[in-house]
């Protein structure tokens, strides 16, 4: 899940999208295509690899950022 809301007076005011994505098949499609994707072809995915394979309604990864009240806020949550 990703939501996002704007500042105030930007639009859209409100984002909001979720999308089920089998993790194990994330992680391996990182895993392989990684020198395919321009820009990637340099990064060490194991680690992030590892921590998708991992994730699970018990123990999601959850990211939270709020600017304030006349801030943008960001919310991403993936388990």
């Amino acid at each position: 899940h990703v939501r996002i809301q704007q500042k105030e007076g930007e639009k859209p005011q409100r984002i909001a999208f979720s999308l089920p994505i089998p993790l194990r098949l994330t992680a391996w499609f990182l895993r392989t295509f990684k020198g395919n994707i321009h820009g990637m072809e340099n990064t060490n995915f194991d680690e992030v690899v590892l921590g998708l394979e991992h994730l699970s309604p018990d123990e999601p990864f959850h990211v939270e950022v709020d600017e304030g009240p006349d801030g943008e806020r960001v919310e991403v949550y993936i388990g």
